[in-house]
């Protein structure tokens, strides 16, 4: 509680007969979980993090540093991309149509 960290997914022990689930909370929650799994995935199947296997504890850590490094570039190039293909796309069509 002095982080405000939530446990998502049901309570431990026999549930209250009027407990009510807040479901908003509960997809939130779900949600986040699901993209947090899926960085760590890309992580390890794109970005070699699945393949460490360095001996030492700082060449390890830096190992993980230089994965996590390279999977926020890719992802800032990616928005980067999207926002300047959906731009120019957009202007084409509507000076085509005319």
């Amino acid at each position: 509680k002095k982080y405000h960290i939530r446990l998502s997914g049901p309570k431990l022990g026999r549930p209250k007969k009027d407990d009510r689930v807040d479901k908003t909370i509960e997809y939130k929650d779900n949600r986040d979980r699901i993209q947090v799994e899926r960085d760590f995935s890309l992580a390890k199947r794109c970005h070699g993090l699945g393949m460490i296997r360095t001996r030492l504890a700082e060449t390890t850590f830096s190992t993980i540093a230089l994965a996590i490094v390279s999977l926020n570039l890719s992802k800032i190039q990616r928005n980067f991309l999207r926002a300047l293909f959906d731009r120019n796309f957009r202007s084409f069509f509507r000076a085509s149509s005319i």
